[in-house]
């Protein structure tokens, strides 16, 4: 048992993680980066369903828009606090292992 197993005995532990939507809906122009942030996304959804039984949860947020409160018209973008409560949202309530935003 891993150090990390053994502490979610304890108490009910996260894991949180952070993506590009590339990880979702690739971009040709990034595809390394693509790849890199797909590979994540499969190994935090294998880290979540190997250790969630063990109160350790897992989750990844895949942000496909620009993090600004004044994006150029046309972007799509996320203000920092709205991002910030996903994160917080997928902590408290574990129900769900990605979320796209």
């Amino acid at each position: 048992m891993t150090a990390r197993q053994e502490a979610g005995k304890l108490q009910a532990k996260t894991d949180q993680f952070g993506t590009g939507g590339g990880a979702i809906s690739p971009y040709p122009f990034l595809s390394t980066l693509n790849a890199a942030q797909a590979g994540l996304r499969n190994w935090v959804h294998n880290l979540h369903n190997t250790l969630a039984d063990q109160g350790i949860y897992a989750g990844v947020v895949a942000v496909n828009a620009m993090i600004s409160d004044n994006a150029p018209d046309g972007y799509p973008a996320i203000a920092s606090d709205a991002l910030a409560q996903h994160y917080w949202d997928l902590h408290t309530q574990r129900s769900q292992t990605e979320l796209v935003c």
